[in-house]
C-alpha cells in the first residue's frame, strides 16, 4: 500500500523561511553597522559582517575563528560578567575599548540583545566606532577645563551675566576680590546690585548688547562697601546651555579717570598762563619754524597768528642776525638749553627790537626732538639805556680826566663800586687787573693811606655809609707804585626813605697845591 503526502504546502513554507534567511542573513551581511554574533558561554565569533571586517581588520572567516577576548580589552572575567548581564537582558548598552588588527585601541559602544538561533541563544552585538565622539568629548572636557581655568584664575575682573533676569551666574576670584564678595556670594546677585544705574537703564544696555549695537560701556559700580568705581565694560554674548549668556570684562579705570581729569585741569591751566603769561612764549619746529606763539609775543611784535605760525623764525630776525641764529640752533638743538641769547627781531610796523630769548629743548618719549620752549623779553629800552650809560660814562671820564677829578660810586643793593678811569689813573691801578668789587677797590684805596690816617679815613666812610654824613678830607697818599702824593677826598650819601642806598664821591690829585701851600 503506497502512501501519498501533499507537501506542497510545506516545501512553500520552506522556501519562505529560506528566503527570509537569505533576506536576513543579506541584511545581517551588508548592514552598515558593524556586527557580531557571540556564543555567551565561551565569547566565540560565531559570526561577523563585511563591516565588521572594515573596523577590526580582519576577514570574516578570520574573525569567526576569534574570541572576543582577543578584541575586548577586558580581562576574560570581566567579559564574562558583562555577557551575563547582556544574555539575562539586565544590560544592552556597553563602552569598551577593542583593538584591531593593527594593535590600535579603538572606543566603541556596542549594544547587545539575546537571539535564538536553531534553539541556541547567542548575543546579536551591533557595535559602533565612537573613537572620534570619545576624543572629542576628551577634547571638549580639557577645552572646558582649559576655559575654566582661565576665567577663573584671570586677573581680568569676568562676569557672566542672565540677560533675560541680569542674575549674575558666574563671577572669577578676581571680581569677588574687586567688588569685595566672595565668589559664592557674588554669584547669585542681580547686577542692579552693583550698577549705580536704574534697573530701566540696565535693561536698555542689555537691549543694545544683545543686538550688538553697543559692546563697550562705561560704568559707575558700586562695592560692597558702599565705594564707587569707574569701569569699563567690554560685553559679548555667548550661548551656553540653550540660553544667552552675557560675559562681562570688567577694567577698572578709576585711577585713570582721576589722571585725565587732573591732565585735563593742568592742560586748562597752562593753556590760561600760556594765554594770559605777560612773557613773550614761542615754540619751534625741528626746522625752525613757529609750532605756537601765545599772545604776549603777538603784543609785543604786532602780528596776527596765522602771519606767524610755520613761517621760519629767521624770516623775522634783523638781515645781520639771521645768519647766527641758522649757525646757532643746531648747537641749541644739541645742547637743550640756552640763557640770554639775544636777537634783532622785526616789529610789524618794521622797526627791530631788541630781545633776549632763554629756553630749553622738549624730547619726545623716544628721546627724539619734539619742540623748542623759549620765553623772550623785549630788552629795547634796556640796551638803549645801556648805550647811554656807555656814552654818560664815557663822558664822565673825560670830563674827569680833563678836570683830574677821578669819581666814584657804590650801590649797597647790588655790593658793585664804580671807578672813573680818572680814579684808577690816580690810583696808579691797572683797571684791566683788578676784580670789579666793593672790597677789592676799598682794600686797594685804603692801603694808599698812611697808616695813622687810614683809621681817620674808615671812620668818615663808614659814618657816610651808615648815617648819610659827608666829608671832605686832604690825607697824604701813596699809590700802588709807591709814588708819594696829597690827595683831597669827598664822599656824599644819596637816601631813600631815610636809608642810605647809595654813596658818590670824588678824589683829586692836590700835590701841586699842596707844595705851593
Amino acid at each position: 500500500m503506497v502512501h501519498i503526502e501533499d507537501i506542497t504546502e510545506r516545501n512553500h513554507e520552506e522556501n519562505r523561511i529560506l528566503e527570509s534567511e537569505e533576506k536576513f542573513r543579506a541584511l545581517f551581511n551588508e548592514h552598515s553597522a558593524v556586527k557580531l554574533i557571540l556564543d555567551p558561554e565561551t565569547g566565540n565569533i560565531e559570526d561577523a559582517n563585511k563591516a565588521a571586517t572594515k573596523l577590526y581588520g580582519w576577514s570574516v572567516e578570520e574573525l569567526k575563528e576569534m574570541n572576543i577576548s582577543q578584541i575586548n580589552t577586558l580581562s576574560p572575567e570581566e567579559i564574562k560578567i558583562e555577557m551575563k548581564l547582556a544574555s539575562a537582558s539586565k544590560k544592552r548598552y556597553f563602552e569598551f575599548k577593542h583593538k584591531n588588527a593593527e594593535g590600535t585601541i579603538i572606543d566603541v559602544e556596542v549594544y547587545s540583545n539575546s537571539i535564538n538561533i536553531d534553539g541556541k541563544d547567542y548575543l546579536h552585538s551591533i557595535i559602533h566606532d565612537i573613537t572620534k565622539r570619545k576624543k572629542a568629548e576628551v577634547e571638549l572636557i580639557e577645552s572646558e577645563n582649559k576655559y575654566r581655568t582661565f576665567f577663573e584664575n584671570n586677573y581680568a575682573i569676568i562676569l557672566f551675566v542672565n540677560p533675560n533676569n541680569g542674575k549674575i551666574v558666574f563671577a572669577n576670584e578676581a571680581a569677588a576680590k574687586f567688588y569685595g564678595y566672595s565668589r559664592e556670594r557674588l554669584i547669585g546677585l542681580n547686577i542692579s546690585n552693583i550698577h549705580t544705574l536704574t534697573p530701566e537703564e540696565i535693561k536698555v544696555k542689555m537691549v543694545y548688547a544683545r543686538r550688538r549695537k553697543q559692546n563697550y560701556f562705561l560704568f559707575k559700580h558700586k562695592l560692597a562697601n558702599g565705594k564707587i568705581r569707574d569701569v569699563e565694560v567690554y560685553q559679548s554674548k555667548l550661548f551656553i546651555d540653550n540660553q544667552d549668556i552675557f560675559s562681562i570684562i570688567v577694567h577698572d579705570i578709576t585711577d585713570r579717570i582721576k589722571a585725565e581729569e587732573e591732565l585735563t585741569e593742568s592742560e586748562e591751566k597752562y593753556k590760561a598762563l600760556f594765554n594770559n603769561a605777560p612773557l613773550s612764549y614761542q615754540s619751534l619746529n625741528e626746522d625752525g619754524s613757529f609750532k605756537d606763539v601765545n599772545p604776549a609775543w603777538l603784543r609785543t611784535l604786532g602780528y596776527e597768528k596765522e602771519e606767524v605760525l610755520e613761517k621760519n623764525f629767521g624770516d623775522f630776525l634783523h638781515p645781520d642776525w639771521k645768519p647766527n641764529f641758522e649757525k646757532n640752533f643746531p648747537e641749541f638743538k644739541r645742547q637743550g638749553y640756552v640763557k640770554d641769547v639775544q636777537f634783532k627781531i622785526q616789529h610789524k610796523n618794521g622797526h627791530y627790537l631788541d630781545i633776549s630769548f632763554e629756553g630749553c629743548i622738549g624730547y619726545l618719549p623716544n628721546g627724539s626732538f619734539k619742540q623748542t620752549y623759549c620765553v623772550f623779553q623785549d630788552i629795547t629800552e634796556r640796551k638803549n639805556a645801556e648805550k647811554l650809560l656807555r656814552e654818560s660814562e664815557n663822558l664822565l671820564n673825560a670830563t674827569g680826566h680833563i678836570a683830574k677829578i677821578g669819581g666814584w660810586k657804590w650801590n649797597i643793593e647790588s655790593q658793585n663800586m664804580f671807578w672813573t678811569n680818572e680814579t684808577y689813573r690816580i690810583h696808579e691801578i691797572d683797571k684791566d687787573n683788578i676784580e670789579i668789587g666793593f672790597n677789592n677797590h676799598i682794600a686797594r684805596s685804603i692801603e694808599c693811606y698812611d697808616e695813622k690816617d687810614r683809621p681817620i679815613a674808615k671812620k668818615a666812610f663808614q659814618k657816610c655809609l651808615n648815617d648819610g654824613i659827608s666829608y671832605d678830607m686832604e690825607f697824604p697818599f701813596t699809590t700802588v707804585k709807591g709814588k708819594k702824593i696829597w690827595i683831597r677826598t669827598i664822599a656824599n650819601a644819596e637816601k631813600e626813605n631815610g636809608k642810605v642806598i647809595n654813596v658818590f664821591g670824588n678824589i683829586m690829585d692836590i700835590t701841586n697845591r699842596k707844595k705851593v701851600e
